[in-house]
């Protein structure tokens, strides 16, 4: 493998490519850090001392039916201005997780193809991990939709849960977009809402 194989196919950049290994059905692609240039995350200083490394694997695409990781050694630096001491970003996954942001995309493109039970079973990989991804994707998209664009909303409730207990929702109708869900059957579960809708400047024309 080329390392501008690990640029345009995984997209990792900042890596050289060292060595291939197959070990236990897997594929596990060695890679090195190019060059320390990174910057103090508190300060924004260059003035780093290296200290310890630690060997990690990251999930990586899957090639064909075969598993692959990225073995590395991450750096951790001292910042000599503030002297805190961390370990430096990787550019192609996000902190404190375990696979590339090119693996969370393959995830996320075939959810929409599958159950999440049948995409850890293509993929050969943890339930639980493919659901976290899904669902910190749902988070970031959903969380807090824009609501200053609203012309006409709806509002219901549906009973959840073995105590029958409901959940007011309010939803732009003809659209499947919920704005707001709400804990309760009072109209003091919609407060909340009314008080972003009245700071949007939406112009609501009717409501059902």
């Amino acid at each position: 493998m080329s390392t501008s194989l690990l640029y345009h196919g995984f997209g990792i950049h900042g890596y050289r490519y060292v060595r291939t290994l197959f070990e236990s059905g897997t594929i596990i692609f060695r890679i090195a850090l190019y060059a320390l240039t990174q910057r103090c995350p508190k300060c924004k200083s260059q003035t780093l001392k290296r200290r310890d490394t630690c060997c990690a694997y990251i999930q990586a695409i899957p090639i064909g039916s075969v598993p692959g990781f990225f073995e590395l050694s991450i750096q951790r630096v001292e910042c000599m201005r503030c002297k805190i001491v961390r370990q430096v970003k990787l550019g192609f996954a996000d902190r404190c997780r375990s696979c590339t942001r090119s693996f969370e995309g393959c995830v996320l493109a075939l959810c929409r193809h599958m159950t999440i039970q049948d995409l850890a079973r293509h993929l050969k990989h943890e339930w639980d991990t493919v659901k976290d991804i899904f669902k910190r994707y749902l988070k970031r998209r959903f969380e807090r939709p824009k609501i200053s664009h609203l012309k006409k909303i709806a509002l219901d409730e549906i009973s959840i849960g073995i105590r029958a207990s409901l959940l007011d929702r309010c939803f732009r109708p003809g659209f499947r977009c919920c704005c707001i869900c709400g804990d309760g059957k009072g109209s003091d579960a919609l407060f909340p809402f009314w008080k972003r809708l009245k700071g949007s400047n939406a112009d609501i024309n009717a409501v059902a």
